[in-house]
């Protein structure tokens, strides 16, 4: 219903309720934020997943075990994101038991660009 609503009016479809909250310079700004982290993230992603790939090239395994190794490289893809982000507020954030209890870290932050790039990463 809600996409519905966004994009139909009594005219037919419209764009007018996107364009109207994109001429707004934080809906802007923030919709440029999270083009350049996912184009980080998948970089990133990228270039972590080259080590392994060139193993298996290498090693000349088998495709029984060539599928192992792909379910596992796939695997935190299914677990879930909510996860990840509890274990990192855990770990990094104000009282995370890294950052706090660990390395002593008083008003460790870790809600900016690149906590999130290294969580999703």
């Amino acid at each position: 219903m809600l996409l519905l609503r966004a994009f139909l009016s009594d005219d037919g479809f419209t764009l007018d309720a996107l364009l109207r909250g994109n001429q707004k310079h934080k809906q802007s700004a923030r919709a440029a934020n999270s083009l350049l982290l996912a184009f980080m993230v998948g970089v990133a992603g990228r270039w972590s997943d080259l080590p392994s790939r060139s193993a298996m090239e290498r090693a000349n395994l088998g495709p029984r075990m060539a599928r192992v190794i792909d379910s596992l490289d796939v695997s935190p893809v299914d677990l879930a994101p909510f996860t990840t982000s509890i274990a990192f507020v855990f770990s990094f954030g104000p009282r995370g038991l890294i950052t706090y209890d660990l390395l002593g870290m008083k008003n460790a932050q870790m809600y900016g660009l690149t906590s999130t790039f290294a969580a999703e990463t």
